[in-house]
């Protein structure tokens, strides 16, 4: 096994995830991975440091509508006077020990290793590594979340496909590509966003 797939191997992703951190480390060795899989604890710190510094506002841009994501911005609400990283981190974790797999899975793709964070990078460098992202995640149907919350963090993660049952009129597989044209859909309005701020 390469030292490349090595490290890719050791985020634990799972499905499409993986292999577009496969094809990116080989069309960017220097890519640095900051996640992947997250276990409930991990999930909870890495919440924790984008909520010093956002605040429960980040945690209301970045999740969709969940009863996790509702939990945890009611229990935050309740809570302020935890502040600090480790504080918010062991509530947090606390907080997670009590929900289902399912509720988890419903806030963060972490949970199953179809999401993985990749190191901003600025320059020449990062336009070209942001642009091999896009690429990959238009070749794999993967969304590529570059700010999540206010903060930088590039993020990528796999599209939920909804379907829709038999008795409707659309067949199941058209469903799936308006679901994952839905998907991509931000991916494509920050693409045009970047271009218009040059």
């Amino acid at each position: 096994m390469s030292p490349d797939a090595f490290h890719v191997m050791r985020l634990g992703l799972t499905g499409k995830v993986h292999t577009f951190a496969m094809d990116l480390k080989k069309a960017h060795p220097d890519v640095v991975f900051t996640s992947g899989l997250r276990m409930r604890a991990d999930q909870a710190r890495a919440m924790a440091q984008n909520i010093s510094r956002a605040g429960i506002a980040w945690v209301e841009k970045t999740y969709v509508n969940s009863l996790a994501k509702r939990t945890i911005v009611a229990w935050l609400k309740a809570h302020p006077q935890y502040k600090t990283v480790d504080a918010v981190a062991i509530g947090l974790s606390d907080l997670m020990d009590t929900m289902t797999n399912d509720d988890l899975s419903a806030l963060s793709k972490h949970f199953s290793g179809e999401a993985v964070d990749i190191q901003p990078v600025g320059g020449l460098s990062g336009v070209l590594l942001k642009q091999t992202i896009k690429s990959l995640c238009r070749k794999h149907g993967l969304k590529f979340i570059p700010r999540e919350g206010g903060l930088e963090r590039w993020h990528v993660q796999a599209c939920a496909i909804r379907t829709s049952p038999a008795s409707t009129r659309a067949s199941r597989g058209d469903e799936q590509q308006r679901s994952l044209r839905r998907c991509m859909r931000p991916t494509w309005r920050t693409l045009s966003a970047s271009w218009q701020s040059r």
